[in-house]
């Protein structure tokens, strides 16, 4: 009974899910054209010795630009991964009770033989 409720959940979402998949792929690929500007020259580093020690510790360690791997470690998963995935599972979980109310499925749901808390963990889960 329960994979067919996670079935559903996600064959309803899928769409979504999906536009967040492809906007991220988006994100990645623009962080992935800014790793030759950042790799190039050391025009970077003399900037950012100018600065004040406050600003220095703003921009962190440089050494971690200067491969692909660190590259992308420290401007694409560090913060945003966390924050757009964030984003997306409040939205999900927003829309999860709001769509089904405003469709009429959640009669449906609730007069299945399954307890409540052993949907709403299901589905929240």
């Amino acid at each position: 009974m329960m994979t067919s409720v996670f079935s559903k959940t996600i064959n309803d979402k899928r769409w979504f899910i999906l536009g967040w998949m492809i906007g991220f792929a988006a994100l990645a690929a623009l962080m992935v054209t800014f790793y030759p500007a950042m790799h190039q020259d050391g025009s970077l580093d003399q900037l950012v010795k100018t600065m004040p020690p406050a600003f220095q510790g703003l921009v962190g360690d440089l050494s971690n630009l200067q491969q692909f791997s660190t590259y992308l470690a420290s401007q694409l998963f560090d913060i945003r991964v966390t924050i757009i995935g964030s984003v997306m599972v409040i939205i999900l979980a927003l829309g999860l009770t709001a769509a089904e109310e405003e469709a009429g499925q959640t009669r449906t749901l609730l007069s299945l033989p399954i307890s409540r808390t052993k949907l709403f963990r299901h589905l929240y889960t």
